[in-house]
């Protein structure tokens, strides 16, 4: 089951991944990028905290060690404003 908000124009997992990649809450190790496992643990939690549990996000398995990092973009405006 997917949540939406209005104020955010979006669901709970979007509004969390672009909180993730134009803030900087989700690089835990302050290297200036995001990589898959400080995504999925922001995301995650972020989703749980907004849906009061009723939305739990997963990720595939195949992909969990996937080598890539995401860049922070905080010029990025976000559609709206951080989870509260």
């Amino acid at each position: 089951m997917s949540y939406e908000r209005a104020d955010f124009r979006n669901g709970l997992f979007t509004q969390a991944i672009l909180n993730a990649l134009t803030g900087t809450a989700a690089d835990t190790d302050r290297d200036g990028a995001i990589s898959p496992i400080e995504l999925r643990s922001f995301v995650a939690g972020e989703v749980e905290r907004a849906s009061p549990g009723l939305q739990t996000p997963v990720v595939d398995r195949d992909n969990a060690t996937a080598k890539i990092t995401l860049p922070l973009v905080p010029a990025a405006s976000p559609i709206a404003a951080p989870f509260n």
